[in-house]
């Protein structure tokens, strides 16, 4: 996105500071995908391990002493190991699978591709949405990605391969621009999961002295320390960038 504002002028982003990012998209969200190979039968028995870890879930809300459902009733989950290390893998990645149902519901709308929605159907804000849910939360990304979204731009571009697409959605693409800028920085953490040691290798390499890495944290998931969170307030109010 600030690569495209340089080129067209729109916003005039002065610093940008990426926060856990995915070195390739393609890889990031397989990784995500993968997790749900942690579901006891597999991806397609979503639904039965939805309902147990829910169950899970109600009963220890139904006979602890919680008023909400909050800050101080997620971390006793947590103390309490209400759902193992597994199960938790599975949750991360069924709540991504619902995600991208979402995503692929709503472009195949605004496409018309009769991915999910036949084509030329008009869906009206009165339209029941299950039907298109049951179907979109089974597909799988790799499904995706091989049966819609590559086909969608080969349409645009004849002649572009998979791995040309999936390159062209990494950060490697743009690996000369981001070394160039120095309004570019980034913050992130050695154990996160969607990152794989050959792509933290290429954050250090490419941002060099720009780069803030913590030993721990996964993804996204030391946001709110006190440290980090005044690292970035300092990053934006520190001079440096571009006019």
């Amino acid at each position: 996105m600030a690569k495209l504002d340089d080129e067209r002028r729109g916003f005039g982003f002065q610093k940008v500071l990426m926060i856990d990012p995915p070195v390739s998209l393609y890889g990031a969200a397989g990784r995500i995908e993968d997790l749900l190979t942690l579901i006891p039968g597999g991806p397609k028995k979503q639904g039965i391990f939805f309902n147990r870890m829910l169950s899970k879930f109600s009963q220890y809300y139904r006979y602890g002493n919680f008023v909400a459902i909050n800050d101080d009733f997620l971390y006793s989950m947590y103390e309490e190991r209400l759902f193992s290390r597994e199960e938790t893998g599975a949750l991360i990645g069924l709540s991504y699978r619902i995600t991208l149902a979402g995503m692929i519901f709503a472009s195949d709308v605004m496409t018309n591709s009769g991915y999910v929605v036949p084509k030329n159907r008009v869906v009206s804000p009165t339209d029941s949405l299950e039907d298109y849910f049951l179907v979109a939360s089974h597909l799988s990304f790799y499904q995706y990605f091989n049966e819609y979204f590559y086909p969608y731009f080969q349409g645009k571009r004849p002649g572009l391969s998979k791995k040309e697409l999936i390159e062209a959605e990494s950060l490697r693409s743009i690996e000369g621009y981001l070394k160039g800028k120095p309004k570019f920085a980034v913050m992130a953490n050695e154990n996160d999961f969607i990152l794989t040691p050959a792509e933290l290798d290429f954050l250090r390499r490419t941002f060099a002295g720009r780069l803030k890495l913590y030993p721990r944290g996964g993804h996204l998931g030391n946001l709110e320390y006190k440290d980090n969170l005044a690292y970035m307030v300092e990053f934006f109010k520190s001079p440096g960038g571009e006019p």
